[in-house]
């Protein structure tokens, strides 16, 4: 019996001089369970005034729970050594992950702090690494607008071992990238085409089904 893909958050490091240390290292966030329902929000971006016209891509957003447990692996007696670790650190790692893509690396903040105290006149901007949002076949370049972690059960030295995520995502399309050298606006192009053969297959289908309808 084939198993259930599961989904994920992923960052893929930036390209040229973008890369430090703190974010030259892609974070895999999988999700434990799967999220039960996710919610869809697209808004067209529609001019206000005559004549009536797009101005981009709709803006989508994307929310969902994801949920984090500890205990399963606390009572895998085939990963001793995990089994440890969780009972210790508990679901630590995955929600230290998951917090750290929505936060600029340590280095670039030392960079910055440094450049201030030495009164640089401009201080460069952090560079952010791309995050992609993956759910089976759908992969997506998202950028993380608020994650709310609600902590459930805690061991005896108060170490989360159970918690319920909410995570909000906005999708980026072309108007959200500069560099085409980057892989952001290729990976966005590509869903968008998929989307374009979808909504043909569906058309040909109705069609074909209309005419049916009125030959009977």
């Amino acid at each position: 019996m084939a198993k259930t893909a599961k989904g994920c958050l992923v960052t893929l490091p930036p390209v040229g001089a973008g890369v430090a240390f703190g974010n030259a290292i892609p974070r895999l966030i999988i999700f434990q369970f799967n999220p039960g329902s996710i919610d869809r929000t697209i808004e067209p971006q529609i001019t206000k005034d005559p004549p009536i016209q797009f101005e981009g891509m709709a803006e989508e957003t994307i929310k969902f729970k994801a949920d984090f447990d500890a205990t399963d692996y606390m009572a895998d007696d085939s990963q001793e050594t995990e089994a440890e670790m969780a009972a210790v650190v508990g679901i630590g790692p995955q929600l230290a992950g998951l917090e750290l893509m929505a936060s600029p690396d340590i280095t670039a903040i030392i960079k910055g702090a440094v450049a201030a105290k030495v009164g640089a006149i401009e201080i460069k901007k952090m560079s952010i690494p791309l995050t992609l949002f993956i759910w089976g076949t759908k992969v997506l370049p998202v950028k993380i607008i608020t994650i709310g972690v609600t902590e459930q059960v805690f061991n005896r030295a108060l170490v989360p071992i159970r918690a319920e995520v909410s995570i909000e995502l906005q999708v980026l399309s072309y108007g959200d990238f500069t560099d085409f050298k980057q892989p952001g606006p290729w990976i966005y192009g590509a869903h968008h085409a998929i989307k374009e053969v979808l909504s043909l297959s569906n058309s040909v289908y109705q069609i074909n089904h209309m005419v049916d309808y009125y030959r009977k």
